[in-house]
């Protein structure tokens, strides 16, 4: 069906369409057609975040620092690396690791990005964008506020002891 306007006066009688639109982007849309169409162009950005986690031992009780072995009494040094490639900045993370169960976290070890954490759950460093934390039994974990789009990357380094 084609659409004309309405001419002449109002009728009570007749219901009337009514198109106030105009002619949109897209062929074939014209002015009060009850169409219309727009385009545009969107940037989508994301933050794209990996997560290593490596090790090396530190020390053990037969060889000290020289050469030392991942035997009983050893320490261990873990390393979790958050990366973001993506175009974005990742922010509130949440990162937390489970002991092994044959391990004993050292005191006072938790280091994010650098600065000193202490291991537990509540005190001035939670407040700050590297709160780390140790629950006391088999978890550790820090809450990166943000890891800068690109090539940002974090930190989070603790200890234990191999039993």
């Amino acid at each position: 069906a084609v659409l004309v306007e309405t001419t002449g006066a109002e009728d009570a009688a007749v219901v009337d369409n009514v198109f106030n639109d105009a002619a949109g982007t897209a062929t074939g849309d014209g002015v009060r057609d009850g169409k219309h169409s727009d385009s545009g162009d969107y940037i989508i950005e994301t933050a794209v975040v990996a997560v290593t986690k490596s090790s090396v031992v530190i020390s053990d009780p037969v060889n000290g620092t020289s050469n030392p072995k991942r035997i009983p009494g050893a320490v261990v040094e873990y390393t979790i690396t958050i990366t973001n490639t993506g175009s974005a900045d990742a922010t509130g993370l949440n990162v937390s690791d489970s002991l092994d169960g044959n391990t004993t976290y050292v005191a006072g070890t938790i280091v994010v990005d650098g600065t000193a954490e202490d291991d537990d759950a509540a005190g001035a460093d939670e407040a700050d964008p590297n709160g780390a934390s140790f629950d006391g039994t088999s978890l550790v974990s820090a809450a990166i506020a943000d890891v800068a789009a690109t090539t940002g990357s974090k930190t989070v380094v603790f200890r234990v002891t191999v039993d």
